[in-house]
């Protein structure tokens, strides 16, 4: 699952009322939990997508039957060029100047940013974000300093493990597609964690079983908020976040009998985009 998250935190909410805005739409598939000031929609300019909380079929016995699929698109890809990298894999926090900022319209958002690695060497790094529907922009831009926090794996490629852009100490961007939900230090104000659906798992590759979660966040303008697979927009006071979860699954399964690849079994794959309005 891949996450991207940006964030500056805003003032205190005081408007406990839940409101849909002109030219948004309220998501079914988050709840925000009790936090006041806190509004669920989806940001004027970007469409909602389907927000599929994977538990829309019923089994012999009337109860909820998880699902695997997301109508949802999230993604990053994360190009370390030379960097160094400790037995295959990447855990670092790096100063870094982004040198170029590229937006299009609907689609990827890319970065190149010029960071200092443990040996004082500058390496180059390239950050793509993608997804369907596109990710909203995080409030980082060309000329900006940021702290680059990586935490890769062994063999996943540039598409996998986590990672996070801070600015000015508070986190902007997040991305994950890896087994774990992430890492705390990639999270600031945040706490993420993922807790199971309470619905009854699926036949996974015919070999296994499938349990879905919801992605829960606690802290700045959250509290206790559920986001199931699929897009929100929640906007506190002045600040805006931007949830896009294509799974969040956990699959289990007899390794003899299924040869499940480690990162089908248990994965969670979203993007987080944290910004001032």
């Amino acid at each position: 699952m891949t996450i991207l998250l940006a964030c500056t935190p805003g003032e205190t909410p005081v408007d406990t009322e839940t409101t849909t805005e002109p030219g948004t739409g309220t998501d079914p598939g988050a709840t925000t939990g009790t936090d006041p000031g806190v509004t669920t929609g989806t940001p004027p300019t970007t469409s909602t997508g389907d927000t599929d909380t994977g538990d829309t079929d019923t089994d012999d016995t009337g109860g909820m039957v998880c699902a695997s699929e997301s109508a949802v698109v999230a993604g990053f890809t994360l190009g370390l060029g030379d960097w160094p990298a400790t037995d295959g894999a990447y855990a670092f926090d790096a100063p870094c100047l982004i040198t170029d900022a590229e937006v299009v319209n609907g689609g990827p958002i890319s970065y190149v940013l010029a960071c200092t690695d443990e040996a004082n060497m500058e390496r180059l790094v390239s950050l793509v974000l993608s997804g369907s529907p596109a990710p909203a922009e995080p409030y980082v831009d060309a000329g900006l300093d940021v702290t680059l926090k990586v935490r890769r794996p062994a063999g996943v490629g540039d598409d996998g493990g986590s990672f996070a852009l801070f600015y000015g100490g508070d986190m902007y961007v997040v991305g994950t597609n890896a087994p774990e939900v992430g890492d705390a230090d990639l999270f600031g104000m945040f706490t993420v964690t993922a807790t199971p659906q309470g619905c009854t798992p699926v036949e996974y590759m015919a070999c296994a079983t499938a349990q879905t979660f919801d992605l829960v966040i606690d802290g700045g303008p959250l509290s206790d908020a559920h986001y199931g697979q699929g897009f929100a927009g929640t906007e506190g006071s002045q600040v805006y976040l931007s949830i896009f979860i294509e799974r969040a699954m956990q699959v289990s399964g007899d390794p003899m009998a299924c040869p499940l690849d480690p990162g089908e079994a248990n994965t969670f794959k979203y993007v987080l985009t944290y910004s001032p309005i």
